[in-house]
């Protein structure tokens, strides 16, 4: 029986960053292929993958509540589903953004940093699929160390947009909207959502040091 609860905590985790996965995907897809005529129909379609991550973030919540013992810290279950769902948010700001700047073209600088979310995301999943074997892993420092060299390439493109971004644009307003589509740690392809990925993953080995 105990066995049974404990599977369902790592069980959810792993459910959570697969609603992140699905969501960054859809993401990618909606700005590779962007259509502004399409934008408030992929809000929807993205908020309702939101409001599945919430959904995740609810039940584990809820069994939390009712436990007297967990495999692991009770508040680090509940950190690391907070920060799983704030990566499914960050997401979901990111067309919402979209909507209210009503952003009608993509800058091509975009698209390698659209490209890394699910890469980053997909990551993650490995490290949390790992997580019930963390006194025995072999394997979940190399995931953690894979996760924090995908969060440095967000960065270092993160980084290069902005400067052609501020070398090429005099504009306010134009300024404004373009930092809404291009990545952006206030809004845009949002370095939040790759931050929110790091986080966690950086808390294993903290938390929870590997075996010898």
């Amino acid at each position: 029986m105990k066995q049974k609860k404990d599977n369902f905590y790592y069980k959810n985790l792993v459910t959570c960053v697969e609603c992140s996965y699905k969501a960054a995907n859809f993401l990618k897809n909606a700005v590779r292929d962007y259509d502004h005529s399409a934008l408030e129909k992929n809000l929807e379609e993205m908020h309702a993958m939101e409001q599945e991550a919430d959904t995740q973030k609810h039940k584990m919540t809820s069994a939390l509540m009712q436990a007297f013992i967990t495999p692991i810290e009770r508040e680090d279950l509940v950190a690391l589903s907070s920060y799983l769902d704030d990566i499914t948010d960050a997401l979901d700001e990111v067309l919402m953004e979209f909507y209210i700047c009503d952003i009608r073209e993509i800058r091509e600088d975009v698209l390698p940093f659209i490209d890394l979310l699910p890469e980053c995301v997909s990551a993650l999943h490995d490290v949390l699929k790992e997580l019930k074997h963390f006194k025995t892993s072999k394997t979940i420092e190399d995931y953690i160390i894979k996760v924090n060299d995908l969060e440095e390439q967000g960065d270092r493109l993160f980084l290069a947009s902005m400067r052609r971004l501020h070398e090429s644009c005099t504009d306010p307003i134009s300024s404004i909207r373009k930092r809404m589509s291009a990545p952006s740690s206030s809004g845009g392809i949002s370095t939040r959502a790759l931050r929110n990925v790091w986080i966690p993953a950086n808390m294993l080995p903290t938390s929870y040091p590997q075996s010898s």
